[in-house]
């Protein structure tokens, strides 16, 4: 009981710790050209300060071990580097499936949605890949725009993190469907948690 009293004492300071990390890693992975990383991590960051922008019509809060893991999660893909251009597609996927299905399972909680598991791990998948999608088609721009030459091997590059990005969102959906499904002791403590 005094460990978990002390671990709410300094959350305000892991807090602080997490968005200055996440800020620090958004800037390694632009430096990088690390573009799934850079934007997983803005997208984490305004997680990070949503609490503070919806103050005032609700009162959210995030939970300790929610930050530890953001935290855990960015010292990882910020020590990298360029050596993970296999696990941050797959971390990319995984995280942004389970951004997905958090949202739907927030709507689900508060009755605002009906409960269909197939629908939930769907939006969840597809909110992953989509968003994958999408960076990969502001790489091409931004790399238009920047003068770079687009050879051929730029599109097998691109499809191999999609591929990627694919197999990090089934694994968030089967992890979010074991978790609806069977209530997997290690998932529902985790999801409980949140």
């Amino acid at each position: 009981m005094k460990k978990a009293q002390k671990l709410f004492e300094y959350q305000g300071y892991l807090s602080l710790s997490v968005k200055v990390i996440l800020m620090l890693s958004i800037l390694n992975a632009i430096n990088l050209h690390l573009w799934h990383i850079a934007s997983t991590n803005i997208f984490l960051l305004f997680l990070m300060f949503a609490p503070q922008i919806l103050k005032k019509s609700s009162k959210v809060k995030l939970p300790k071990e929610f930050e530890l893991l953001l935290l855990i999660f960015v010292i990882i893909t910020f020590f990298l580097g360029k050596v993970s251009s296999i696990i941050a597609p797959i971390m990319f996927g995984i995280a942004t499936g389970f951004i997905g299905l958090a949202i739907l399972l927030f709507l689900y909680s508060s009755n605002q949605i009906k409960k269909n598991y197939f629908l939930i791990l769907l939006f969840s998948f597809n909110f992953s890949m989509t968003f994958g999608v999408l960076l990969e088609i502001l790489k091409y721009y931004l790399k238009l725009l920047s003068g770079h030459s687009l050879v051929e091997s730029i599109y097998s590059f691109t499809m191999l993190n999609l591929t990627y990005v694919l197999v990090g969102s089934a694994i968030a959906s089967l992890m979010g469907y074991m978790y609806m499904r069977y209530h997997i002791s290690f998932l529902t403590n985790i999801i409980r948690i949140f």
